[in-house]
């Protein structure tokens, strides 16, 4: 699960944004996307910013066309997606079956749009004359909301095997790579996409992006300066396998006050299984030398770890691993949603309570201050008393643009399209091109969180937190944005019962350390909390 948006946390992530490169975030956030993206990953509040037509974020004065009667005039998107791209299985012309992106393994055929694949080049590197340099297109800008947090994929290609990936050379046969005129137009788009708003975040992701390190050394450079001749201030952070990590990668992130997103899963037992290199060789060796960098410069970079069903078993052991390592903040991403059974689900129900009674015991009463990505997104969710609409910033103020200049709504999304058969309905555009899918843009913003609602939603206590779930992964694993798998269902119900349960222990005991991080250190909090908030610890007590 990936946090929501609560009032402490996000204050205090737009100080630590608000920061220079001479001045880093000395948490790492910066480039964090699970749970906490870029340094929030939701793009809501801060790409709120009035467009020139001065209709900023309101949609209710452009509600959706009618669609069979669907629209009743209040301004959201139809359940089950009536406005948005419809599936389909059948591919797209001159795709291969079941490859929409991959009508050929060769790195020079065409891909479903027709664009040539090109091997890698030397010349990728070079910037072009100005004058042969293209522009983005003026119609490729979105209308009714700034766009702010852009993921830049620099590359499909990996030096990892990682068997879950939905972004890989595995994936996209022959991927080409970014070349830098594509990633300074995609930089000169995001600053136009931005409009009015002054603070921008760029993630580098992949494949593993630290192969393009050539670009990344002039794309940063050339951003930095862009954005400050408007006015506007850019960040950037990196998601990483850390194999690639060394003196000069470091040097380079450090002089330039970029964030690390850590793609990790466990001790080497674990990693070596999951995460292995080019014809299985392990990888772990690699990924622990990356760390000691990371954490030399981002002490608060997050541990990111998927949690696939073969190796739920592993979950407490990984989290000892990481505290090891060094990490004070780590998650678990489940994948492989439709494979995990019953006594899967069982097994993650008996880590999580070993997990629980680890940071009950070593954390908050023996005062270290760390993490664990779902108790405490889930206990700043219910304590914060909002209902939670979105998970993320998807298709709002968030987009990704590809190698090709393709914008799709968030970086799983040109994955998730490939897995869904969709032969890139869910493209929002090409930043070359005119044709901005605004219709789309709005379905996003104006997602009704109802529709999201399955039977026994009602009921579930993890709903005013849930959102729905990741849209990406609902397509992949439903068909459908609004419908969230059973898997993680249950699995947000069994992590929903341990956090309350570590809520009302420490709250019992008045931890210093649980009081100062969740009530903002004024225990007179206590008392003012919401309602909200105690029946839904009752709730849990009761389950």
């Amino acid at each position: 699960m990936e946090p929501a948006s609560t009032s402490t946390s996000r204050s205090l992530e737009q100080t630590e944004a608000q920061q220079t490169v001479q001045q880093p975030l000395p948490d790492g956030r910066g480039s964090d996307r699970s749970p906490n993206p870029l340094p929030d990953g939701r793009g809501s509040e801060r790409s709120a910013t009035p467009l020139p037509n001065g209709r900023g974020s309101d949609r209710s004065a452009n509600p959706l066309p009618d669609a069979g009667g669907a629209d009743q005039g209040r301004g959201s998107v139809p359940p089950r997606g009536l406005m948005l791209p419809v599936l389909s299985s059948t591919p797209p012309p001159g795709a291969r079956a079941g490859s929409p992106h991959s009508p050929s393994g060769s790195p020079h055929s065409p891909d479903a749009r027709g664009r040539e694949r090109k091997a890698p080049s030397p010349d990728d590197h070079k910037i072009s004359h100005w004058s042969q340099r293209r522009t983005y297109h003026p119609g490729s800008l979105p209308q009714h909301m700034a766009i702010t947090v852009l993921d830049l994929d620099t590359t499909k290609n990996c030096n990892l095997r990682c068997g879950y990936c939905f972004k890989s050379e595995t994936v996209f046969p022959g991927a080409s790579r970014m070349n830098l005129d594509t990633a300074m137009t995609a930089i000169d788009w995001l600053i136009a996409a931005s409009y009015g708003a002054n603070e921008l975040w760029v993630n580098l992701f992949g494949g593993e992006p630290l192969l393009q390190f050539p670009l990344i050394k002039q794309l940063v450079p050339y951003a930095k300066r862009r954005a400050a001749a408007q006015g506007k201030s850019i960040q950037f952070g990196c998601t990483t396998n850390l194999t690639l990590i060394n003196d000069e990668i470091a040097e380079f992130f450090r002089q330039w006050g970029m964030g690390w997103h850590c793609s990790i899963d466990g001790p080497p037992e674990v990693q070596d299984k999951q995460r292995p290199g080019v014809g299985g060789a392990p990888s772990s060796e690699r990924a622990e030398r990356g760390i000691q960098h990371v954490l030399k410069d981002r002490p608060g970079a997050m541990a990111r770890a998927t949690l696939t069903p073969a190796l739920v078993g592993s979950m407490y052991k990984s989290v000892l691993y990481f505290e090891q390592q060094g990490f004070n903040s780590m998650g678990f991403a489940i994948a492989d949603e439709n494979d995990w059974t019953d006594d899967n689900l069982r097994e993650y129900d008996h880590q999580l309570t070993l997990i629980r009674e680890h940071v009950r015991d070593n954390w908050y009463r023996k005062g270290v201050d760390r993490e664990f990505g779902a108790f405490d997104h889930l206990i700043r969710g219910i304590l914060s008393g909002e209902q939670q609409v979105q998970q993320c910033g998807v298709g709002r103020g968030m987009a990704l643009i590809d190698e090709h200049g393709d914008v799709w709504p968030c970086h799983r999304f040109d994955g998730a399209d490939f897995d869904s058969n969709s032969g890139g309905a869910w493209r929002f555009g090409n930043m070359y091109e005119d044709g901005f899918n605004h219709l789309m843009h709005l379905a996003f913003l104006d997602k009704d969180r109802w529709a999201a609602y399955k039977p026994g939603c009602a009921e579930c206590p993890v709903h005013t937190i849930c959102a729905g779930g990741c849209a990406a992964a609902n397509l992949v694993n439903t068909g459908s944005i609004y419908y969230q798998d059973y898997t993680n269902c249950e699995a947000s119900r069994i992590a929903y019962r341990h956090a309350m349960a570590l809520h009302d222990e420490l709250k019992a005991e008045s931890n210093p350390l649980f009081m100062r991080k969740f009530f903002s250190g004024d225990y007179a909090a206590l008392n003012s909390y919401s309602a909200a908030a105690e029946a839904s610890s009752a709730t849990s007590a009761a389950a």
